[in-house]
């Protein structure tokens, strides 16, 4: 019955010679996943607050330093723009800068002479090590462009330290990332205040069964994709999946196009998935905008230059495809449809659009100033999991 129903819907379109019937979000297009790491291209400022206490073993420190090395190897140690600094923290009753920013010059230095002495104190002052790490990252030396980012690496927290979470939240609501590592030794008890302090999905511990000197390489490298000042990530907090911004003023199409492009080779949206027409919806305010999609014959283009498939997905206004008539595409809301389609206009009408940009990563260096609005990132060791679009 559904078959004969779509041939007929088929043939009528063709007939009319104006309209193609299709399946209202049926089809399915995959996001992009735009913030793969590339280990030699990190360009992160990275403080290692170390445990000290006598929480953790004399041997245990020693393990903890050689982790870290391990981790850093062929990431690009140095002052230069495009490189990762390293400092370092140790605390106990104390938090103490043992390491500055801008002591270390090249991986190799770090190799080779990197040296820390044990304190074996009984305190465990994590507050304060998160205290001083603030004020290294907002001194003057810290480059507003670059990621800040801190690795605490703990055996243990005794009850009645100060708690670690208010200095934490304030780092982290200040666009900085918080990767935590649990280190427990023999018969050693769990770190619970680590998770709590830790951006999501940013905690790791030695227990965990697949961990590798590279599992906090990657983490630094998911670390290293935001989205740059004004642009705001996917679905807010998804920055693998896009950075995008809302023009403030309306523009014809061509000219949309163009207010695009002047920076990071921005381009007008791709619409993939019903949940990102409705999140561009969101952080648009309007109503009728344009979107990248344009007719060329009787092909439609995204500005990826991918053409739009039978199987793609698609939210043609009454599931009709417009191949004649204008040629530029827009998407608006029908509240009494109760949903958001395409349509065409003329591409000399003067709409609202939304600019979609890749994140920065290291793939994509960055020179303006990081925002300091918290996106409260997330960690991924894979892509998220697609599937098929269904009708809203």
């Amino acid at each position: 019955m559904w078959c004969s129903l779509l041939l007929l819907a088929l043939f009528s379109a063709g007939a009319q010679g104006a309209v193609l019937a299709t399946n209202l979000n049926q089809g399915f297009t995959p996001l992009q996943y735009q913030c793969n790491v590339q280990k030699q291209n990190i360009w992160v400022d990275v403080l290692f607050l170390i445990d000290s206490s006598n929480l953790m073993t004399k041997r245990g420190f020693n393990e903890v330093i050689e982790f870290i090395v391990s981790s850093t190897r062929g990431i690009p140690i140095g002052q230069g723009s495009k490189q990762t600094r390293v400092g370092f923290i140790t605390y106990g009753d104390k938090a103490t800068v043992t390491y500055d920013l801008d002591y270390w010059y090249t991986g190799e230095s770090l190799i080779s002479k990197i040296k820390m002495d044990y304190l074996g104190s009984t305190g465990t002052n994590m507050a304060e090590a998160i205290q001083l790490a603030n004020k290294v990252f907002n001194s003057r030396s810290h480059r507003p462009n670059v990621p800040k980012v801190i690795v605490v690496v703990a055996a243990g927290f005794k009850k009645g330290s100060d708690s670690p979470v208010p200095a934490a939240n304030t780092f982290k609501d200040f666009g900085g990332i918080i990767i935590t590592v649990e280190y427990l030794q023999e018969a050693g008890i769990p770190v619970p205040i680590l998770k709590q302090i830790a951006s999501q999905g940013y905690s790791i511990s030695n227990q965990d069964q697949y961990l590798t000197s590279d599992t906090l390489a990657i983490m630094l490298g998911r670390a290293n994709c935001f989205c740059p000042e004004n642009y705001v990530p996917y679905l807010y907090n998804r920055p693998e999946y896009g950075c995008f911004r809302a023009a403030k003023l309306p523009a014809e199409r061509s000219n949309a196009e163009r207010s695009c492009s002047m920076e990071h080779d921005g381009k007008l949206v791709k619409v993939e998935n019903y949940d990102k027409a409705k999140f561009l919806m969101t952080i648009l305010k309007k109503g009728d905008s344009w979107i990248g999609l344009k007719r060329e014959g009787r092909d439609f283009i995204w500005p990826d230059n991918k053409k739009l498939q039978r199987t793609d997905f698609t939210m043609w206004y009454r599931n009709q495809v417009p191949f004649t008539g204008p040629e530029c595409m827009s998407m608006f809301e029908d509240k009494k449809l109760g949903g958001y389609f395409w349509k065409s206009h003329p591409c000399t009408m003067g709409l609202p659009y939304v600019c979609e940009i890749k994140p920065c990563s290291t793939e994509k260096y960055c020179t303006e100033p990081l925002t300091s609005r918290r996106q409260m990132h997330r960690m991924y060791m894979a892509p998220i999991k697609q599937e098929p679009a269904k009708k809203p």
